[in-house]
């Protein structure tokens, strides 16, 4: 019993820091559902990305989810859908889109996930390029 005891100790604190793990990978915003990660990347050029990892971050491929949609709502009160598509590399979803240079701008995802639908909306001040170090700090995330 000795012996288990630590390895279990050693085993479920690195779980904890792993789950705990939403530092940006691909200079997004990492949210969390259940045991699905995703991280939502407005490159400055424009488009959106999706990119999903585990519950310990490790890269799940973009086909973990399907029927994704994405959707601007601009401030001036135009929508924009996107057509998403997974990437030649089938690493993450991508749609092409003007950049997103309004920080209110709401980016609306709809996926399914183990066949759950799952809806967000995320504000484009999120955004590392959008929100200062500090701010990110603030909420307890990490714009790296």
């Amino acid at each position: 019993m000795n012996k288990i005891f630590p390895f279990f100790l050693v085993a479920f604190f690195g779980v904890s820091e792993a789950h705990e793990d939403h530092s940006s990978r691909h200079g997004g915003f990492v949210m969390m559902f259940l045991d699905l990660h995703l991280e939502l990347v407005i490159p400055e050029e424009g488009g959106v990305e999706i990119f999903y990892s585990d519950d310990m971050r490790r890269d799940m491929p973009a086909s973990v989810v399907s029927e994704v949609a994405v959707a601007l709502h601009r401030p001036d009160g135009s929508q924009e859908p996107l057509e998403m598509n997974v990437s030649d590399q089938g690493d993450r979803w991508a749609g092409l889109c003007g950049p997103i240079s309004d920080p209110k701008t709401i980016v609306r995802v709809e996926f399914f996930w183990q066949g759950q639908p799952v809806t967000l909306e995320v504000p484009a001040s999120v955004m590392p390029r959008f929100a200062g170090d500090t701010e990110m700090k603030n909420m307890g995330l990490s714009a790296d």
